[in-house]
């Protein structure tokens, strides 16, 4: 009778353990699911924005949309790759390249006139990314805002 309840117990047991696996698993496949989810919501956002800004013609927009899941499927290869890597600085380089290959290979999709106006928009955008850096970095030098005098 007590080799049955033991056997009984460890079933029990191994049920529970293989349910939390279950679980663990589904709950991984979600988190993968939904990120996937956002980045193609983001690109669909940009290639919107962009075929709104440069009146792309249908073809550019499937183009483009190749080439924006060229980038992602490139940066998801490079985070693999650096992800044992600590230097922070080696990491952001090779995004930095991976970014310079995709504007020149949208570059290469369009005409001479969307070109200028990429090119502003790119401009555009390297400014706020430098105002932003700007105001965390003066936000990590007065993390305080009554001056760091009480």
């Amino acid at each position: 009778m007590k080799k049955i309840k033991l056997v009984l117990v460890l079933l029990v047991f191994s049920v529970i353990i293989t349910a939390q696996e279950t679980s663990s698993k589904t709950q991984k496949n979600l988190q993968k699911s939904e990120q996937k989810s956002a980045v193609e919501k983001r690109q669909a956002e940009e290639l919107a924005q962009l075929t709104k800004q440069l009146s792309l013609t249908p073809e550019q927009q499937a183009s483009i949309a190749k080439l924006q899941q060229n980038l992602n499927n490139a940066a998801k290869a490079s985070r693999e790759a650096t992800k044992d890597d600590p230097e922070r600085k080696a990491k952001r380089k090779q995004m930095m390249l991976l970014r310079k290959e995709y504007d020149a290979n949208i570059m290469a999709v369009l005409t001479p006139k969307q070109k200028k106006k990429y090119e502003a928009i790119l401009k555009a955008n390297q400014e706020e990314i430098q105002r932003q850096n700007a105001k965390q970095e003066n936000q990590g030098e007065n993390p305080d805002s009554n001056g760091g005098d009480e």
